[in-house]
Formats: structure tokens, sequence, C-alpha cells
């Protein structure tokens, strides 16, 4: 009989169990927020969720807050955020959408964080960093580049740049090469930091070491300048595409 008066609280607690499970489920859904879209590529690639489920992208796929971005060996990827800054992600890049936020009315809460894990990028930046450029950065191993509106190149090499050579004709050597287009950018790691401007190249071998100008940048050559339009001043940014356009997920 003891058993028999247990049994409504075993199927309050299991009641209970599977609530805590539908929120914790909704909380996961809701944090996939799409921040972009890829407007532009030319092979495969694919993303990996905060979750840790990868899906496989296709051109408008959104970009999610969170998204590992990853590009296969031959592919180059042009993506779009939501306040008109965009990033052109060489072959073999892997890049984090650490954190981005835009609302056209509130400034106050700008912000947009990427994560170069490897490979490289050209990148222009949007409305945030007209408005906010002290919020905009993009984080590596061994610094990180604070932008302040700015079209820029940055390559990161971990022992796979063989095929792009340096100033001197010799493959780019390990550590992070950056160069200016336009604006400015700001080299941060151990060290201590130093300013580039237009048209000067920077590099990086370690996270110790005091980023250093140098005279061009393997970084111009894996992804030329040039290829990326500045985010027009009139009118909101679009938004990303929608869910629907993402082509199938990968258990």
């Amino acid at each position: 009989m003891g058993k028999a008066r247990d049994w409504p609280c075993a199927c309050r607690a299991a009641a209970e169990a599977v609530a805590a499970a539908i929120l914790l489920l909704g909380a996961t859904v809701a944090a996939a927020e799409a921040v972009g879209e890829i407007v532009q590529m030319n092979g495969v690639m694919f993303a990996r969720a905060a979750s840790g489920a990868s899906r496989v992208l296709a051109l408008h796929s959104p970009v999610d807050r969170g998204d590992v971005l990853v590009t296969g060996r031959d592919t180059f990827a042009r993506v779009r955020f939501v306040d008109r800054g965009e990033v052109l992600l060489r072959p073999g890049t892997q890049l984090r959408v650490s954190f981005y936020a835009y609302d056209e009315r509130k400034p106050e809460g700008d912000s947009a964080v990427l994560d170069l894990i490897k490979g490289g990028l050209r990148a222009i930046t949007g409305l945030i960093g007209k408005r906010n450029p002290q919020t905009v950065r993009v984080d590596t191993i061994v610094a990180t580049i604070g932008v302040r509106g700015t079209e820029f190149g940055a390559l990161l090499c971990t022992a796979d740049c063989a095929g792009i050579l340096d100033s001197d004709g010799k493959p780019a050597p390990d550590g992070l090469h950056t160069d200016v287009e336009s604006g400015t950018i700001v080299l941060t790691n151990g060290a201590g930091e130093q300013l580039f401007g237009p048209g000067m190249s920077g590099y990086v071998p370690n996270a110790m070491t005091l980023p250093a100008l140098v005279d061009i940048s393997p970084s111009r050559r894996a992804i030329p300048p040039g290829l990326l339009a500045p985010p027009s001043e009139g009118g909101a940014a679009s938004g990303p595409a929608a869910p629907g356009d993402a082509a199938c997920e990968i258990d």
C-alpha cells in the first residue's frame, strides 16, 4: 500500500522533469539566433552550432550566433551580417561567430566578436563599426584584432600556409598576418599593442611577441583587397535569410 501512495509523487516528478526538458529545449532553440547569411560561395561549407550539431550550408543559408563556419579545401564564401558588415573566407578556414548583436534603435547594445580559429579572411565592418567601433574585434590564438571602421585582411598560419608566399617569396611563417586597406586596426596580445593604418601590414608570431610592421603581408595574397563593398549609409540593415534556406542537418 505504501508504494501505491508514492505513485502520485512519482507521476508529478516525471511531469516536472518533462516540463524542465521542454523549457531547456526552448531556451536552446531561442539561443540559435540568426545574425547573417551566406551570400556567395563556390564549394562545400558547413557550420557547427554551439549545441554541437553540424549542418551543410547553401547560398542564403542563415548564420547563427555561436556557429563555427568551416570552408572546404577549395571553397571561398562570403558572409553578410545583419549590420551589413561582410566577411570573405578563404579555403580551409574556421571562423566562430562568438557574438553578434545589432539593433538600429539600440546602439548601446552593439557588439561584433568573431574568433578566427584557422585560415584567413577579408572583412569590412558594417554599421556597428561606424557607430560603435570599439565593440568590434576578431580574436585569434596569438592576438586580438581591434577593428576601427575598416577593411582588413587576416591570415592565421599554423603549419598550413606552405602555398602562400611572403614578400621574400618564402612560405608564410606561422602566426597572424594582417593588412589594412582602409581605416585602422589595433593588434593586442600579452606583449602589448600596435596600431596599423591604411597600407600597413602586420605580423604576430605568437601570443608573447609584440606585433610588428612588415613590408607586404601574405594575407594580401591569400585574399586580395577590393572584393568587398562597404555598407550603404542610408536605410536599415537587412535581416538574415529565413531558416528554411539551410540545406540539411548532419547528425
